[in-house]
């Protein structure tokens, strides 16, 4: 018996003790320099504000043109339409005229 635990003893050497488990560590990219993170943010940042300038700029123009092509649509037609009237009453007056100039 005595055999026994003096040989259970002297296994259990320092090395074979229950290691405590080490908190790993983060991966080399999230604890890259935070300079260099912010750098890359703001960027990211001008480039998206640089984009979102240019793509107002284009909605800008396309409604300025787009509103003056509706001006120039309601004008056309209010000109077509005081035309048509001019000749219609252009007509009417020949006819007035050819009727009284029969009588």
């Amino acid at each position: 018996m005595k055999a026994n635990i003096v040989s259970n003893l002297s296994k259990r050497t320092p090395n074979r003790q229950k290691k405590k488990h080490k908190k790993k560590n983060p991966p080399p990219h999230i604890l890259s320099n935070s300079f260099e993170t912010l750098r890359q943010i703001t960027i990211n940042l001008f480039f998206l504000c640089q984009i979102f300038e240019i793509l107002t700029k284009i909605f800008q123009n396309f409604l300025f043109f787009w509103k003056r092509n509706l001006k120039t649509n309601k004008q056309n037609k209010y000109r077509t339409i005081v035309e048509i009237r001019n000749r219609h009453s252009i007509r009417l007056s020949r006819v007035l005229n050819l009727s009284i100039l029969s009588i």
